[in-house]
């Protein structure tokens, strides 16, 4: 995308180097594509860093919309822990961001509902979350809908079960990203995505832990992907944990994370 300046002494505009962008097209529900819209700008302007969006175009022989945002070089974290040997000090820092842009999303009353690797997004050493199109305020009753959708594995069995989404349903998620962050395996990677696995979440199936991660991360974890929704912690202590992993953990913190006998740096 051509990037163009005002210059007020010469009164006309100027061109500067072209910025690289992302063009994401929409194909989901019209009223989706506004709440994708409407949010993304109330989280730029909400005090945080969010992706930026630069504008909104329109493919005149589809008739489909996209949405223009920066480009992010390292592509969304599936494809991230996939394509790189990462550090636990890097995957702490990944979920930092994560939490601190959920938060922003709590704070305003609102619940993402469609938390998963393929909506966080990694640009060097910063993630961000992203795709707003099903966020919802959790206090609507517009929200008592019976409609389900997100990706299985990261959905919260009283999702599954017909109750409607609530910010507990997007820690849940988070749990289920700790497992495929901390361990880069796939949840049920073995099984089919399919109404059986359905029935079995619900039941109180989670992905295995085969590789070992460190004790402090897998507590905090199952804490996250607990099946009562009352149980699980909310925003503001996880961003005080991983805020604490991040800048200065405690020793025996520290140390599990060191020893760790799995790591892809080794």
């Amino acid at each position: 995308m051509d990037n163009f300046w005002y210059d007020t002494i010469n009164t006309q505009r100027q061109r500067s180097n072209p910025i690289p962008v992302a063009i994401k097209t929409v194909i989901s529900r019209p009223e989706d594509f506004i709440n994708e819209l409407k949010f993304q700008h109330q989280f730029m302007t909400s005090g945080r860093r969010f992706l930026r969006l630069y504008g909104v175009t329109r493919d005149p022989n589809i008739m489909n919309y996209s949405i223009i945002t920066p480009y992010v070089a390292d592509g969304d974290l599936r494809n991230y822990l996939k394509n790189n040997k990462i550090t636990w000090q890097e995957k702490t820092n990944i979920l930092d961001y994560i939490v601190n842009d959920l938060a922003i999303i709590h704070k305003l009353g609102m619940a993402h509902c469609d938390l998963h690797p393929g909506n966080v997004l990694i640009n060097g050493n910063l993630a961000y979350l992203n795709d707003f199109g099903l966020c919802k305020h959790v206090n609507l009753k517009s929200n008592l809908e019976s409609r389900i959708y997100g990706v299985l594995p990261y959905v919260a069995p009283e999702v599954l079960k017909g109750k409607s989404y609530t910010q507990s349903s997007d820690i849940y998620s988070l749990g289920i990203i700790m497992f495929q962050l901390g361990t880069e395996l796939q949840p049920y990677d073995d099984l089919h995505y399919d109404f059986d696995l359905t029935i079995r979440i619900c039941q109180g199936l989670r992905p295995e832990i085969t590789r070992e991660i460190p004790p402090a991360y897998e507590k905090v974890m199952k804490s996250c992907w607990d099946q009562d929704p009352f149980k699980r912690p909310d925003i503001k202590k996880l961003q005080v944990i991983f805020q604490r992993w991040r800048q200065n953990p405690p020793h025996y913190i520290l140390e599990q994370f060191e020893n760790s006998k799995y790591s892809t740096e080794n």
